[in-house]
């Protein structure tokens, strides 16, 4: 929103640049009217009809709505549109006066409550002969540029009356132009930042331009910027990153699982052969065969158990039989004896004996 924001105020300065390039442009189209040869000497000999044809001719062609030429006693000559308003000459006589003192003037300038951007530029032959004075309305050619040039809907208004805007020219259809202006009567007609306005399901951020202000009307431009086209890339952004949460925190989950039994699967059966082993049970082979920390751990019990069991067994062989002769000695004939005899008890039978009637054990 504040990137919008900005947005509008340098579409601002861009739309001034627009309308002070297009009083140059008219500026320099009334010019070439004041510097032809056969319309001075027309103004010379005071020919109105030729006066009259020059300027109708050279206003259509550069899209003037009233092209006139005022004498230097500050009275109109003559004009292509018949007797022009008191404001317009109120107006046309202002621009003169600055025209005679920098060469040139423009403006604009609310004529019949329609804003139009005026020009007035001298006749010179070589002394001023009179000035050419052109009227340029601000419309639809004005408002496409902009929309061009900014990508912004632009929309010109002139309040008729305290609480009522009417719609010069608009980049929206006159549906659109007729919602946007029906909320402006709720803001001081002078302020430049607007508050945010709703047109239908998008919402618009929107900036004002004071075009002219007579005192009892106003003309304005009104530039807005979609707030939801604006928002939009970063919805989609943030459905993009939610989702790639939910995935992520999927695939760490399972990983974790996977993890988890990777490390407690062979955590579990060094357990049992741990247990094996304090029963004295050391068959059996251990099957983890990985590189890592388990796999280490796991080569290191199959170690401890060899080890335990090769000192059992030298343990038994110390303990039962005789280091020197390598012969069962005493304690071992006392375990053999007695297995036997209990086996006799348990078949009913006598021990058996050998033919010299010894036990053979």
């Amino acid at each position: 929103r504040a990137s919008v924001r900005a947005e509008l105020a340098i579409a601002e300065r861009v739309f001034r640049r627009l309308l002070d390039q297009n009083a140059q442009n008219l500026t320099t189209g009334a010019r070439i009217l004041a510097l032809d040869y056969g319309f001075r000497q027309a103004i010379g000999t005071n020919d109105k009809e030729t006066i009259a044809s020059v300027l109708a001719n050279h206003g259509a062609r550069i899209g003037a709505s009233l092209t006139m030429l005022v004498g230097t006693d500050r009275q109109i000559i003559s004009a292509t549109s018949g007797a022009a308003g008191a404001s317009l000459q109120g107006s046309i006589m202002q621009l003169v006066d600055a025209a005679e003192l920098k060469g040139s003037g423009n403006g604009i300038r609310l004529v019949d409550r329609h804003p139009f951007q005026l020009v007035v530029v001298p006749v010179k032959a070589p002394l001023t002969i009179g000035w050419v004075a052109m009227a340029f309305p601000l419309g639809e050619t004005l408002v496409t540029d902009m929309r061009a040039l900014s990508s912004l809907q632009v929309t010109i208004v002139t309040n008729t009356d305290a609480d009522h805007w009417q719609v010069e020219a608009s980049t929206y259809n006159k549906a659109d132009a007729a919602k946007m202006t029906a909320q402006l009567h709720e803001v001081p007609r002078q302020a430049a930042a607007l508050p945010t306005m709703s047109m239908g399901t998008n919402e618009y951020s929107s900036r004002s331009i004071i075009l002219a202000d007579d005192g009892d009307h106003i003309a304005i431009a009104v530039l807005q910027r979609s707030l939801s086209e604006a928002i939009a890339p970063y919805e989609r952004l943030q459905l993009t990153l939610l989702l790639l949460t939910a995935v992520g925190t999927v695939i760490a989950g399972l990983g974790s699982v996977l993890t988890a039994k990777r490390i407690t699967g062979p955590l579990r059966a060094l357990t049992e052969t741990a247990t094996r082993f304090g029963n004295g049970d050391y068959t059996g082979e251990l099957e983890i065969k990985s590189k890592d920390e388990i796999g280490e751990l796991s080569r290191a019990f199959g170690s401890m158990r060899d080890g335990i069991s090769q000192r059992e067994l030298e343990i038994r062989r110390l303990a039962y039989w005789d280091t020197l002769t390598d012969l069962p000695n005493r304690a071992q004939f006392v375990n053999l004896m007695t297995a036997a005899i209990q086996e006799a008890k348990h078949h009913g039978k006598s021990l058996p004996y050998t033919d010299d009637g010894s036990r053979s054990l």
